[in-house]
């Protein structure tokens, strides 16, 4: 049976204006900020270069925000600055994260990641908060881009992945998506997926949920496939 061990470590750490309202079971916090942090998980025995997402290190976590709210019935939190350094690979130096919810309703206002090696996403939605429940109402909504350069991948995949990935080129994958509708029809405006100098491919369509296992629908696919050798 595998061990894991979980560990942190906090430089520094300011809270300002917390409320709770028991009552109501309302909380809500005005800012935050975490500076100069640590964080490690690893489980088992095998080594990194084995098991990278059994050994996952983050240094120099920093994270600002404010405008936290929790109840039964309303979410709220705004990440207005998120970094931190992988040492086996990725270091994150733009975070933000704005997000609301209620009893009915998840908003992702924007979640934008940025790496010092130019990997980014930047993505918004809308989705019921009973997606999966064959009753939910409201709008589906969802678009996203997102670029990814094969050094942020390495502290996530075994050694012999690694060496794979020095054959291709750094710009490894550019991609996005529209969608928009409801449970009832999701229309697919677009999706795009670019390996450069490799391949190239481009979907439409729509589907609907039929139950909360189970969707079907029409999608249409055409792209091109370059022979890099």
């Amino acid at each position: 049976q595998d061990t894991v061990t979980i560990a942190s470590g906090i430089n520094k750490f300011i809270a300002k204006e917390l409320q709770a309202d028991l009552a109501k079971q309302r909380y809500t916090l005005e800012y935050l900020q975490l500076a100069n942090s640590t964080f490690a998980y690893n489980s088992g025995t095998q080594a990194r270069e084995e098991a990278p997402l059994k050994h996952i290190t983050a240094e120099n976590i920093n994270i600002e925000g404010g405008g936290f709210i929790y109840s039964p019935t309303e979410l709220a939190t705004k990440i207005s600055a998120l970094s931190f350094n992988q040492p086996a690979g990725v270091n994150i130096n733009k975070g933000v994260l704005e997000l609301t919810a209620t009893d009915t309703e998840i908003n992702i206002k924007q979640v934008i990641l940025e790496s010092a090696n130019g990997s980014y996403i930047n993505a918004t939605s809308t989705l019921p908060i009973d997606l999966f429940n064959g009753n939910a109402k409201g709008a589906i909504e969802a678009t996203a881009i997102a670029h990814i350069n094969k050094r942020d991948l390495k502290g996530f995949v075994t050694k012999e992945q690694a060496e794979s990935l020095n054959t291709l080129p750094d710009s490894l994958l550019d991609a996005s998506i529209i969608l928009h509708g409801s449970r009832a029809k999701t229309l697919i405006e677009n999706v795009n997926l670019t390996i450069p100098r490799i391949a190239t491919i481009n979907a439409n369509g729509e589907f609907s949920y039929m139950n909360n296992k189970r969707a079907e629908g029409n999608i249409r696919f055409n792209g091109t496939i370059t022979d890099a050798s």
